[in-house]
């Protein structure tokens, strides 16, 4: 038997454990409250003694219980490292497309804000988006060195890394046909 078929085993045989003494202590007490209302003295001492005896019995029970509470810590401090090392992977291929996909760019700059859908989604939630504020504006699709154009969506076209994927790095004015890259998806090449 593996040692989580262990650790499972006894945490159930714990947990029945505490239920088992949890129905005791309940049929203690209706004896208690019984014998109170039959007002005999002898028969209560025995009854509070044997309340008694199943209250540590089950708080011995209930410390032997895994704590919960650290193996949940524990689990969130690995998925915040996991978001970490995501976060990082993503500024490393942010950093080595950006030489490839600015070589060479001509454009003008301009200080406007636009909604750009985030580069990672939760999954089963509406597409979320943040603000961006500051843009290349790129009148040439062919300027572009390994940039991606993604299909419309919500009328709008995005731009992308070819290579990696990555982005939206910017998007494509319908009216205009003008192309829009913004720095703040892209990183200085070292």
């Amino acid at each position: 038997m593996s040692s989580a078929s262990r650790g499972n085993v006894s945490q159930n045989s714990t947990s029945e454990d505490c239920l088992s003494h949890i129905d005791k202590l309940y049929t203690d007490l209706l004896q208690l409250i019984t014998s109170v209302e039959k007002g005999s003295g002898s028969e209560l001492t025995a009854r509070l003694r044997s309340v008694e005896s199943e209250i540590a019995s089950f708080k011995e029970k209930i410390r032997q219980i895994p704590n919960i509470q650290v193996n949940e810590n524990r689990e969130r401090d690995q998925i915040s490292s996991l978001y970490r090392q995501l976060k990082l992977k993503d500024e490393l291929i942010k950093s080595l497309s950006t030489y490839d996909i600015t070589k060479g760019l001509q454009g003008r700059w301009l200080d406007d804000e636009k909604e750009l859908p985030l580069a990672r989604q939760q999954k089963g939630v509406e597409t979320q988006k943040e603000s961006v504020t500051g843009f290349w504006e790129v009148r040439d699709m062919f300027s572009f060195e390994n940039v991606g154009f993604t299909h419309s969506v919500d009328g709008v076209k995005y731009l992308t890394c070819a290579d990696c994927d990555y982005g939206p790095i910017g998007y494509v004015d319908s009216d205009t046909k003008m192309n829009y890259v913004t720095p703040s998806r892209l990183s200085e090449k070292p």
